[in-house]
């Protein structure tokens, strides 16, 4: 039972972790979009 509570928090952890890299990503693109735009006017 321990193993899977483990197993379960270290998939939670996983999940996680690919949620923020995936937020970093898509507001580091959209930052970059917007600078852009910045900088075309």
């Amino acid at each position: 039972m321990s193993i899977a509570v483990h197993l379960s928090s270290y998939n939670c952890q996983c999940s996680y972790r690919i949620t923020q890299n995936m937020s970093a990503k898509y507001l580091s693109r959209s930052h970059n979009e917007i600078y852009s735009n910045t900088q075309a006017t």
